[in-house]
């Protein structure tokens, strides 16, 4: 009974992600007022049925064959405890319903769940019921519930200090960078992540390792994210800052002109150059034997990292993932590169290594271009590389080169892209991006998982993937602060 209390109230404030409150910008959830200024987590959902954006949250949900079967499922779990969701449920339910986490250490003990109930009687009685009722609490007009009795004490304990959570700067900042009308709100402390890490580094040399290593990047401050319904899909949105600013900064992408369409994966990304450099430089100073093992690899392959092979990544690079055959998609990876006489002696020498190794490499023409193609025998495929045109190019997928080099339609031209595209309003410059035609690519992963273990698949699954068209997810930089943005389309 206890999951299927925290399963309703909790899949009440999913399913209406978007259906927000009328809130400016910048606002913050009431129950941050309430929430301890040392929440390592808070997360808050409306809960108001009668809340504007309800109606989009149904339609989505309406467009999935599986919201009947799902519905009844809830209306059954209650009938079992005399339960209805007209009479019992809806009237009891408040504005919002928060969690907070107050330490990642002894989570078990240091979460709780509050609310304002309309009618606190029904609220009560809904979490008392079962084998395992909640133990709650009734603290400042907020009913704050929990499994356990430590849980509610340490949270009482907690906010004894007099601040609240919306009394802190990094909060209210991260906050402040999510839309107004999203409805699921949630932050995690940087502090609380450092300071759970420390603990464990104190008593694990690996722990404090890493931890060296990652401050050298600097320190997370904040994270915070929400959704929202919207017509056609679900819109998310992430942020966080860092004491560093980091080497990334954002860009147009343009080698959607140079790539074939009907990719069914799509990643974009900008200069990487001075952010390998600078993990190559702190992993030189945090791992003691690193520097050493990397000097030998450099010599194995004949040309240096820094000097030779992360300059190729100074400009626009992106990965692309086509439909191909049973053993393995097709995936063309370009870099547009500053020095193609660089980025072909980095060729040749893998082409070289490769014959080394016993593999067989050899130049062929495609498309009026030299290409290299070193054949993988024990694995029977083939790896194509060529750098033309300012572009290097590296594939599995010698129709996949052709298709790229020639006049063949290309990915910016492809109606699934563009839609999906204008559906998250992607910007012109971006810090990195990444698309998703799921309407031609879940087949084909379920083509793959069906070969592995047939009949894994079921028509209940793919009837309801069947409405998920195209997902993307694009990052922005801002100094010191990233923020991500995500569009699921629905339809």
């Amino acid at each position: 009974m206890r999951s299927l209390r925290i399963g309703v109230l909790v899949a009440i404030a999913l399913a209406v992600a978007g259906c927000g409150a009328d809130k400016q910008a910048g606002s913050v959830p009431a129950g941050a007022d309430f929430a301890p200024a040392s929440s390592a987590v808070y997360i808050s959902g409306v809960t108001d049925p009668s809340s504007s954006q309800w109606e989009k949250a149904d339609t989505l949900l309406g467009r999935f064959p599986g919201r009947e079967k799902l519905l009844a499922s809830f209306r059954k779990d209650m009938q079992k405890e005399g339960l209805t969701w007209e009479r019992d449920i809806k009237p009891a339910l408040g504005d919002e319903l928060s969690l907070v986490l107050l330490d990642f250490d002894d989570a078990d003990h240091n979460y709780v769940f509050f609310a304002k109930p309309k009618d606190e009687a029904k609220f009560d009685k809904f979490i008392e019921l079962g084998d395992e009722p909640q133990i709650h609490r009734k603290i400042d007009g907020w009913t704050v519930f929990a499994d356990n009795k430590l849980s509610l004490d340490n949270f009482e304990q907690a906010r004894s200090s007099g601040d609240s959570l919306s009394d802190k700067d990094e909060f209210r900042d991260a906050m402040g960078s999510l839309p107004d009308e999203a409805t699921l709100r949630g932050y995690v402390s940087g502090e609380s992540i450092y300071a759970a890490l420390g603990k464990e580094a104190a008593i694990d040399p690996d722990a404090k390792t890493f931890e060296r290593f990652s401050q050298s990047f600097g320190k997370l401050e904040s994270l915070s994210f929400s959704t929202a319904a919207e017509d056609d899909g679900v819109a998310v949105e992430a942020a966080y800052s860092n004491t560093k600013e980091y080497k990334i900064g954002n860009y147009k992408p343009e080698l959607d002109d140079a790539l074939p369409s009907g990719a069914l994966f799509y990643v974009s990304f900008g200069n990487l150059e001075d952010f390998f450099n600078s993990v190559l430089t702190s992993a030189d100073q945090s791992f003691p034997q690193f520097k050493a093992q990397r000097a030998q690899v450099e010599a194995a392959l004949g040309f240096e990292l820094k000097s030779d092979l992360f300059p190729l990544f100074s400009k626009e690079g992106a990965i692309a993932v086509y439909r191909g055959g049973e053993q393995a998609p097709n995936v063309l990876f370009v870099l547009r590169v500053p020095d193609e006489a660089k980025a072909q002696r980095v060729v040749d020498r893998f082409a070289a290594l490769a014959s080394l190794g016993g593999e067989t490499s050899r130049t062929i023409r495609v498309h009026g271009v030299d290409a290299k193609e070193i054949t993988i025998a024990d694995a029977g495929f083939s790896i194509l590389a060529a750098v033309t045109d300012g572009k290097a190019f590296v594939t599995n997928s010698k129709a996949e080169l052709e298709q790229a080099l020639g006049d063949a339609e290309k990915l910016a031209d492809d109606a699934v892209y563009q839609d999906a595209r204008d559906a998250a309003g992607a910007p012109d410059e971006t810090a990195s991006f990444v698309y998703a035609n799921l309407e031609g690519g879940l087949p084909y992963v379920f083509q793959f998982a069906e070969l592995d273990e047939p009949g894994s698949i079921t028509p209940e699954v793919r009837a309801n993937t069947k409405p998920l068209r195209s997902a993307v997810l694009y990052a922005k930089q801002d100094g010191k602060r990233t923020s991500l943005s995500g569009f699921l389309t629905i339809k």
